[in-house]
């Protein structure tokens, strides 16, 4: 059962070692809760590659590469300890689209 702060995200890496630095690169997020960013489900396949106006006598391989689903949450840090986290990073356009959202009263601070 996926909650409310649950995320799903599913799709292809070239290879393992590049879904392990995926994996980490979103467990670093302050956005998601790191303890909760797993990978569910990993497993080498063909690429989803659909060709067009193929000559008939030319036989195409394709490489193989890794399908994945990674569960993860939203983290329960206040936004303004997030914009904090932005601001320092240099992400002043998302500071300030936040802000403005929150100031509209659709985000709460």
């Amino acid at each position: 059962m996926q909650t409310d702060s649950e995320v799903t995200i599913a799709g292809y890496a070239l290879n393992y070692d590049d879904l392990n630095d995926f994996l980490l690169t979103l467990q670093s997020s302050p956005l998601l809760d790191a303890e909760k960013t797993v990978i569910k489900t990993a497993s080498l396949q063909d690429f989803p590659i659909e060709t067009e106006n193929t000559p008939e006598n030319l036989e195409i391989e394709f490489p193989q590469g890794v399908k994945y689903t990674i569960t993860t949450a939203i983290s329960d840090r206040p936004s303004s300890e997030l914009l904090q986290d932005f601001a320092r990073s240099g992400a002043a356009g998302l500071v300030n689209r936040i802000r403005t959202l929150e100031n509209k009263g659709v985000l709460k601070p």
